[in-house]
C-alpha cells in the first residue's frame, strides 16, 4: 500500500506474523508480531539526503524515529490590530449587513483585532473623482471620514456580494477613491451569493487589490445561497463550520498584518 505523507512517497513493509502460540513476555515489553514500518523515499529528482527514515509502530502507536523538525515561529507583539470590515453592497434589500455584522463579531471573537465596521451605504463617495474644481472639492470633503478610518487600519476584510460575476460598483468606487490607504496591507475576503457563493467577485477583487499594492490572503469565507444559509438571528446555520473557516482566514490575516506592520516600521513603504 502506498500513500503520501508530508510531500514524500511512502511505502509499507509488513513482517510475517509468527505462527504458534504467543510466547510469554515480561510486563511492558511489546507483543511480537505484526509490525509495520514506514520508510520515506525521495520523489524523483530530489536529493535523498534531504530526507530521513521514520519508523512508526502501528501496534504501539508511537513514532520510533526522530521527530521531524518544524520551523520556529517568531513571537509577535500582543498589541491589537485595527481591522476595517467593509460592507461592499449598497443596494436596497441587500443581505450585506447580516454577513458583515457576523464577520465583525468573528473578528472580535478571534482576539487579535480591534474592529471598525465600515458600511459603504453610510458613506457618501461621488462617482466623479475629478473634473471641475467644485466637484473635486466636494469629493475630498465627502471621503475624508472614511479615508481616516481606512488609513488607521492595519488590515481589511471586505464583505462582498456577487453581481453579474463581479463585485458591487460601490465597492469599486470606494477602492478607487483611495490610494495609499491600501498600500502594503493584507485583505481578507468574505463573499456571498448564489450557487457560486460570491467567488467570482472574490477573484476579481484579488486583481484589483494587487493593483493598489494590497495583498489578499489565500483563505476566504464564502456563503452559497446566503439568505438560506443564515438563521433568523443572523447567524450561519452551520455555525461551527463557518466560524472555523473565519478563524482560518483571521489567523492568516493577523500574521500578515503583524509582519507587514513590523516591516513598515523598519522601512516605510513609500510610492
Amino acid at each position: 500500500m502506498s500513500y503520501d505523507r508530508s510531500g514524500l512517497y511512502a511505502k509499507r513493509v509488513a513482517t510475517t506474523e509468527p505462527s504458534g502460540p504467543p510466547p510469554e513476555r515480561p510486563a511492558g515489553v511489546p507483543r511480537p508480531g505484526r509490525a509495520e514500518r514506514i520508510t520515506t523515499v525521495p520523489k524523483p529528482g530530489i536529493d535523498f539526503e534531504l530526507y530521513r527514515t521514520l519508523s512508526f509502530d502501528l501496534g504501539n502507536d508511537r513514532w520510533n524515529g526522530a521527530p521531524v523538525p518544524r520551523p520556529e515561529r517568531n513571537e509577535m507583539t500582543d498589541e491589537k490590530l485595527r481591522v476595517a470590515v467593509i460592507i461592499g453592497s449598497v443596494r436596497e434589500g441587500r443581505f450585506g449587513p447580516t454577513v458583515g455584522e457576523w464577520t465583525a463579531a468573528e473578528a472580535e471573537r478571534h482576539g487579535d483585532f480591534e474592529v471598525d465596521l465600515v458600511d459603504l451605504a453610510e458613506v457618501e463617495l461621488p462617482i466623479d473623482m475629478g473634473g471641475a474644481p467644485a466637484t473635486a472639492g466636494a469629493a475630498t470633503v465627502a471621503k475624508r471620514p472614511v479615508h481616516e478610518r481606512l488609513e488607521a487600519a492595519d488590515a481589511f476584510v471586505v464583505v462582498t456580494a456577487e453581481y453579474n460575476r463581479s463585485f458591487p460598483a460601490a465597492l469599486k468606487n470606494a477602492i478607487d477613491h483611495h490610494k495609499s490607504e491600501w498600500y502594503a496591507k493584507p485583505v481578507g475576503l468574505v463573499s456571498y451569493g448564489g450557487i457560486a457563493g460570491g467567488l467570482h467577485a472574490v477573484e476579481n477583487l484579488r486583481q484589483v487589490f494587487a493593483e493598489v499594492r494590497a495583498m489578499t490572503v489565500r483563505d476566504t469565507v464564502s456563503f452559497q445561497w446566503a439568505a438560506q444559509a443564515f438563521d433568523e438571528e443572523g447567524f450561519p446555520k452551520d455555525r461551527a463550520g463557518s466560524s472555523a473557516a473565519a478563524k482560518t482566514m483571521f489567523d492568516d490575516l493577523s500574521w500578515w498584518a503583524k509582519a507587514l506592520k513590523e516591516a513598515k516600521e523598519k522601512r516605510p513603504y513609500e510610492r
